[in-house]
């Protein structure tokens, strides 16, 4: 049979016991339930919070609610009168932070110094932070298909970000959105983070996890708090990113340094090479879209939300100084491969961080060098170099000749992020050509083969 203590009446009746007994104890003490909004005994102090020691709290427990100092007692309202919560009730929240504060639980994470705890209204198949953090494949492409028409959901997702303070518990933020809206968000924010990449083996790259962005931020995978709050709204709430983590993104970019092998593992990408499409996929997804998300707070005149790939029809300063930068670089490149010359330092190496603050500053050399580049490659390949050429001078009539030349004299933090992003799209454009090009040389060579072969036959 059922056990005694969990029949309904039974607990019913201590409920009732518990009630009578703290309104005797507490008489005088009632006022208005901030919680119920019912009126009744009010709870003078309320039991602790455990679980918060990671995130600064004392691992005796901490304080959602306490008024134990003089200055916080007003009015002459003792202790917890001046947040007036009936007992049932302040147990109950505290019950629950101490379950949703559990590891096992799968409804907590935490980064950064803060713990975000996570849950639906109604039980459901699917973990919202899951869809950022591990971001599996299948369930992404479900996601990216997910239509709120054809399958409309009234469930409701609920997230509080929690540290700790010593002997407090600090809320740093709240939400409270429907379900439906909180997959919205979180397909916009694959959507944005994608950028062209060669189909390498025709396999594509798998969507972008969130300890990517967090090293992507930070050589340690460990950014300030502020910026991790803002990429957990920015996926589950759709809040725009700001001007402070398109620079911290930028700066990265400029400055990869550092020598932490977990990011190197992490991120798959053990070559030298700094500016490799590999390592860059992830930052400039992310730069992507803080430029879009600001395109769309700030609109402006000739500005558009900027595609995953190439947009060979932008005629936006920055962008094209970017595209011209990876043109001078696949020049270098060829001419280096040709020659069977080792490059030690690519033309992006030495460049980058000016020409994508001072374009004008930087290419003043970058042209010159361009030119000798090309001198010996007409030698070498005069195909290769006729095709390189004509490239590099569809993209620079993109540029409208100013009073001190075509290129910028310094850009903007967009304007660095456009240059950014216009680099990547021309060199994953390059690479994919040249893939193509071996490919169908390769399928030529074999039908030719197999020409020869019938012959013979």
């Amino acid at each position: 049979g059922e056990p005694l203590a969990e029949r309904p009446l039974v607990q019913q009746f201590w409920r009732d016991h518990y009630q009578c007994e703290f309104s005797e104890r507490m008489e005088g003490s009632d006022g208005e339930c901030m919680i119920s909004g019912k009126f009744g005994p009010i709870a003078p102090t309320h039991e602790k919070i455990k679980g918060v020691s990671s995130l600064g709290g004392q691992a005796s427990g901490v304080a959602l609610m306490s008024f134990d100092k003089e200055a916080f007692r007003s009015y002459g309202w003792e202790q917890n009168r001046n947040s007036p919560v009936s007992p049932d009730r302040a147990l109950a929240y505290v019950l629950a932070f101490n379950d949703l504060l559990k590891q096992d639980r799968g409804r907590r994470k935490d980064i950064a110094g803060i713990g975000f705890l996570y849950w639906l209204k109604n039980p459901a198949d699917l973990d919202v932070i899951s869809v950022m953090d591990v971001a599996d494949p299948k369930q992404v492409k479900e996601l990216l298909s997910f239509d709120p028409q054809a399958d409309p959901d009234t469930n409701r997702f609920y997230m509080a970000a929690v540290s700790g303070n010593g002997g407090r518990l600090r809320v740093r933020h709240w939400a409270d959105l429907a379900l439906t809206q909180v997959k919205l968000n979180l397909q916009n924010w694959h959507r944005q983070l994608r950028v062209e990449y060669p189909q390498y083996g025709g396999e594509e790259p798998n969507p972008v996890r969130l300890w990517q962005l967090l090293y992507a931020l930070d050589r340690e995978g460990e950014p300030d708090d502020h910026t991790v709050l803002a990429l957990f709204r920015r996926g589950i709430e759709g809040l725009p990113l700001g001007y402070s983590v398109l620079s911290t993104a930028l700066a990265r970019l400029r400055h990869p340094g550092g020598n932490d092998a977990r990011a190197k593992d992490k991120a798959g990408d053990q070559k030298s090479d700094p500016m490799s499409l590999a390592r860059l996929r992830v930052p400039i997804g992310l730069i992507r879209m803080c430029i879009n998300d600001l395109f769309r707070q700030f609109p402006k005149k000739g500005y558009s939300e900027m595609c995953e790939g190439l947009d060979e029809s932008c005629k936006i300063p920055a962008y094209v100084c970017g595209r011209l930068m990876a043109a001078y670089e696949d020049l270098q490149r060829t001419t280096a491969r040709k020659s069977g010359v080792p490059i030690n330092t690519t033309i992006t190496d030495r460049f980058f961080s000016l020409a994508s603050t001072y374009p004008s500053a930087a290419f003043a050399e970058i042209v010159d060098l361009g030119q000798k580049h090309l001198r010996k490659l007409r030698r070498l390949d005069g195909g290769a170099a006729f095709g390189i050429e004509k490239r590099i001078m569809e993209i620079s009539n993109l540029l409208q000749p100013g009073e001190k030349g075509p290129y910028p004299s310094d850009l903007s933090l967009e304007g660095q992020g456009l240059f950014a992003l216009g680099y990547f799209h021309q060199k994953s454009r390059s690479i994919s050509d040249a893939s193509d090009a071996i490919d169908g040389k390769l399928s030529k060579e074999s039908s030719n083969q197999d020409g020869d072969k019938e012959n013979q036959q």
